[in-house]
């Protein structure tokens, strides 16, 4: 009963905020071309005079051209994130460790990272979990962490008995998180980048579509975790 309520709260949620995913949608359209136009200018730039450039400014153009090509990732994250929510929910029993493998791979994170044994099957939309999780990596995890990433860990959380929970640990994390903040607080630790707090907050919107809670924190030793509650 709990579940099947979270779902139409997850679906009253759209209409609430079909302004919001217009919006997001209509900003992202509109950034497309200048972020394309400026990896594009880069790129001439570095292949005809890269000879002709002294070092400092060979490592701004070359800074330039990667960060416009993170804003261009992060742009089709926002993207694929609003289309998610809004589209219908796809709900069928799947193997986690199948769903965990594939995002490991598309997210081209270390190898077994995301590997647990003796995975459940869970009761979810297969095409939205892994749009949550690979966002969440691409979009926080990996570039606020990732010189530690290959130190992480997930588990089942075997505290849990009312639901299934997973547990991520990455050590030595670069932020402090305070006990039990959500996903939603979360997008205010990304250091004024609108582009991925909008990303983080439609992870928070789709999570709780999916009827999920989640809740992180880092403690004495730096070491970040982030339950989650399916």
């Amino acid at each position: 009963m709990n579940r099947r309520n979270n779902m139409t709260d997850g679906r009253k949620t759209i209409g609430d905020n079909s302004f919001y995913y217009d919006l997001t949608r209509r900003i992202t359209h509109d950034l497309k071309a200048p972020i394309r136009q400026i990896s594009q200018l880069s790129e001439i730039i570095l292949e005809d005079n890269a000879d002709k450039l002294d070092e400092e400014s060979l490592k701004s153009l070359i800074m330039m051209r990667e960060r416009a090509s993170t804003m261009a990732h992060l742009v089709n994250s926002v993207r694929s994130l609003s289309n998610a929510f809004l589209r219908e929910l796809n709900m069928q029993q799947i193997e986690l460790d199948c769903l965990l493998e594939e995002i490991e791979i598309d997210s081209k994170l270390p190898p077994n990272l995301l590997k647990i044994d003796n995975a459940p099957s869970i009761w979810t939309d297969p095409e939205l979990f892994s749009i949550f999780f690979y966002n969440l990596f691409q979009n926080f995890f990996l570039p606020l962490g990732s010189g530690q990433i290959e130190n992480a860990s997930l588990k089942l959380n075997e505290d849990v008995h009312s639901s299934l929970g997973l547990m991520l640990r990455i050590p030595d994390f670069p932020l402090e998180i305070p006990n039990k903040m959500s996903l939603l607080e979360l997008s205010t630790f990304a250091r004024g980048d609108l582009l991925q707090s909008l990303a983080i907050i439609e992870s928070s919107q789709l999570a709780d579509r999916l009827g999920w809670k989640i809740f992180l924190h880092t403690n004495n030793n730096n070491e970040l975790s982030m339950n989650l509650y399916l």
